[in-house]
């Protein structure tokens, strides 16, 4: 799936449920749904260009770099 946070359908249906049910946005989403976001400040990007489980396998430099490149 290019182009999306998660390659795992199942992940990204599971943050978006977590979403709705934070109370983060209004309205269960689906993919289709996924530009809404933004209206609820909620924007997902690649700190780096790898797979990675979460955050804590990333270095900090790779941290670093990333945060750099957003800017």
């Amino acid at each position: 799936m290019v182009g999306f946070l998660c390659s795992q359908r199942a992940t990204l249906a599971l943050q978006r449920k977590c979403m709705y049910l934070a109370g983060l946005v209004p309205e269960p989403m689906t993919a289709d749904d996924d530009f809404k976001l933004i209206r609820y400040g909620i924007g997902f990007t690649n700190m780096v260009m790898r797979a990675t489980k979460g955050s804590a396998d990333l270095t900090r430099r790779e941290i670093r770099e990333g945060k750099k490149s957003k800017k």
